[in-house]
């Protein structure tokens, strides 16, 4: 009784009319000199004492505590009738709005959430503030915080081989690598693909001597790496140290490179993009250089951030000008090859050209330049849908071409490894109709899960991640690779989405599974893939834009779930803005709120790969909150982040179900008609989206 009486009192003494009551009978009945700023001190006091109780951290955020990673700030504000809206900021630079209201039992309708990237600050005690704002954004109130920042950074050098030294064979991978409590696990990888494990806990007292603050006195590693045996071309390669500290944080080390020195002898050079220019990702990016050698080239293979992305079976466009300027040179012949640039997003990147020469020896076209980068200064946007499947897909797609009046470079739908007698899925049988998807001049994105349908809970057993590791699904991982590989058009594949969270039985907490299972697994469907010989499949890591509050360290760290760049084609990720709904809703969310952080963390994280927001909807409008301004501030938001290559929306009912939240905009057959103001917007914003090059 007493604390809410004093919450009350609260709410009174916060009103003007209550300090102006006050000072008036300061003012008008006593005219003692002392008096009048003894009342206004007390009023400033119970100003004060308001103040405080207007907005508040949650109990598990506590003054001077130490955080890492990603840190979430949670609490409760009290708004009039919680329409207002709380702002974050960390030693007065504004970071974002965070996500408000929130059902609480304690304060209810009040609460706030919003997650922030602790790398992105140097570490020591940093000032969290938020302030609540009224629906006018007039100020409320406002509370702050310390947070000590206490990040341990991953140190370490790759000792040998040096710098781009000449390798070949059977080599030594050795050096040094600090980190909090050191490592439990040390991977080489070479151009993104995993290549051995090292073996660390060797006598560094150099490195000790140097480096006090991390104590840890054998700090050497020592990892033997055969680079025959992994298919490399002749020419430079990037070799990558990744480490899991005693947190189980997955880290990068240290990097380097050298030059693999088997393979087609001869000169080379890569003329476009040139060395560090900037190029168009709009429609196709131009690639072209030539190639020399006493055995003629017959292929070449373009790789870009350490994935495949297109090639040409001809090399063989005559260059006069080579002779004169290299003389000697000998079967010159050039190549000029238009990619696709569906996986590229703004901004920089590396590039490989490998050529094949008809000796079947390979070199990349890197001898004279040593890896090259390129800018890409704009590049266009893609939006796709989810639509709900029938028998004639094609019709479904045509139906939403016809009523939105923009076909989509995109349609996802979901596939199971398993049909529900044990089978391994189909690629191209009903209800998984790529084809389709296809003959619209679309793009198919398979979300492809680990579970047998009908089987429920038993999934968690039957597809955890040893077992896939152990190879009791390989059958079906072979088959759809072979499908794939024999369709022959490009498809995404979005393996064992929203792995970080939990409500899907292959995520990284359920049945002994862990982030780094899930990235041996990954690794594991890809390079089934390459064996396949499929080049035609670009895979999406793709997780949820946060994890959920429940999930403890280290699963609900998102970056340690990522496989490595050579491994990925395409980040995805999944928001939505679900209201109130009474299961999932966390109160009205814009889609800036949903995304920033996830997108300044990646973009920081794995400059160069680009974005695809993979799934994204909103429940209608409710109350004062408007979804038709929800779609113009998301979509408008999104296609502002040159990072973010797509989007492609849930056009159906969540989990396909009629009595679940309605995201869709435009109408589906035998299913009540959308809005209609809804749509002609849509109409107007997916149009502004793929007209947006940045």
């Amino acid at each position: 009784m007493v604390i809410i009486w004093r919450m009350n009192l609260a709410e009174l003494i916060s009103t003007n009319r209550f300090f102006g009551i006050i000072m008036n009978f300061s003012f008008s009945l006593f005219s003692s000199v002392w008096l009048r700023p003894l009342l206004a001190g007390l009023a400033f006091f119970l100003s004060s004492l308001a103040t405080a109780e207007e907005i508040a951290f949650d109990h598990t955020l506590k003054d001077g505590m130490t955080v890492i990673n990603t840190v979430r700030i949670v609490g409760w504000a009290k708004t009039p009738s919680s329409t207002g809206s709380v702002e974050v900021s960390i030693d007065g630079a504004y970071i974002g709005k965070a996500a408000y209201p929130l059902p609480r039992t304690d304060v209810p309708n009040s609460g706030f959430i919003l997650e922030f990237d602790s790398l992105a600050f140097s570490n020591g005690l940093r000032t969290v503030k938020v302030t609540s704002m009224d629906a006018q954004g007039k100020k409320i109130a406002d509370a702050s915080i310390k947070l000590n920042v206490a990040n341990t950074p991953a140190k370490g050098m790759i000792e040998s081989p040096l710098w781009r030294d000449p390798a070949s064979g059977e080599i030594g991978v050795t050096g040094w690598a600090l980190g909090k409590g050191g490592f439990k696990k040390l991977e080489v990888l070479i151009n993104g693909r995993y290549a051995a494990d090292a073996a660390y806990g060797l006598p560094r007292s150099d490195i000790q001597k140097s480096f006090p603050e991390y104590g840890i006195a054998n700090s050497g590693f020592r990892a033997v790496v055969n680079l025959d045996t992994l298919g490399l071309a002749r020419g430079y390669h990037r070799m990558t140290l990744v480490g899991l500290d005693s947190e189980d944080t997955r880290l990068q080390v240290a990097e380097s490179e050298f030059f693999y020195t088997r393979g087609h002898i001869g000169r080379n050079y890569l003329d476009l993009p040139t060395i560090n220019g900037t190029a168009s990702g709009v429609g196709n990016l131009r690639v072209a250089g030539w190639s020399e050698g006493e055995s003629p080239a017959a292929r070449v293979d373009i790789y870009i951030d350490d994935r495949h992305v297109g090639g040409a079976d001809k090399v063989n466009i005559a260059r006069p000008d080579v002779p004169p300027v290299y003389p000697g040179a000998v079967n010159v012949a050039a190549f000029d090859v238009s990619i696709p640039t569906t996986q590229l997003a703004s901004g920089k990147h590396r590039i490989v050209a490998i050529i094949t020469d008809r000796n079947g020896q390979r070199a990349n076209v890197d001898v004279f330049t040593g890896p090259v980068s390129f800018t890409i200064d704009k590049s266009d946007k893609l939006f796709g849908v989810h639509l709900r499947p029938t028998n004639t897909y094609g019709s479904t797609i045509a139906d939403y071409t016809r009523d939105i009046g923009i076909a989509p470079k995109i349609v996802m739908y979901f596939q199971p490894w398993r049909i529900v007698n044990g089978s391994c899925s189909t690629f191209n049988e009903f209800p998984y109709l790529p084809g389709s998807v296809a003959n619209a001049n679309a793009i198919p994105m398979i979300t492809w899960e680990p579970h047998q349908d009908g089987l429920g809970a038993g999934n968690a057993a039957k597809f955890s991640y040893a077992s896939i590791l152990a190879g009791a699904h390989d059958d079906c991982i072979n088959l759809t690779a072979r499908e794939i590989r024999n369709f022959g058009s490009p498809v995404m594949i979005r393996f064992a989405h929203e792995m970080n969270g939990q409500s899907n039985t292959w995520t990284g907490i359920i049945n002994g599974n862990n982030p780094a299972g899930y990235v041996q697994v990954f690794r594991k469907v890809v390079d089934m893939f390459k064996a396949a010989g499929v080049t035609n499949a670009r895979f999406l890591w793709s997780p949820d834009h946060a994890s959920p509050p429940e999930v403890a360290a280290p699963s609900n760290e998102i970056r340690n779930y990522y496989p490595g760049d050579g491994y990925v084609d395409l980040i995805g990720v999944s928001g939505y803005n679900w209201g109130n709904d009474p299961l999932r809703g966390g109160g009205w969310v814009s889609g800036e709120q949903v995304f920033k952080n996830f997108l300044q963390t990646m973009v920081r994280t794995y400059p160069g790969k680009a974005v695809m927001v993979t799934e994204i909807g909103s429940v209608p409008s409710y109350g004062s909150n408007s979804r038709s301004q929800w779609y113009s501030d998301t979509i408008r938001y999104l296609a502002s982040r040159p990072e973010v290559k797509g989007l492609v929306w849930f056009n159906d009912y969540a989990f396909a179900q009629t009595n679940q939240a309605d995201f869709r905009f435009s109408d589906t057959a035998g299913f009540p008609a959308v809005n209609s103001a809804e749509k002609t917007l849509m109409k107007q914003l997916i149009g502004e989206y793929q007209g947006t090059q940045n």
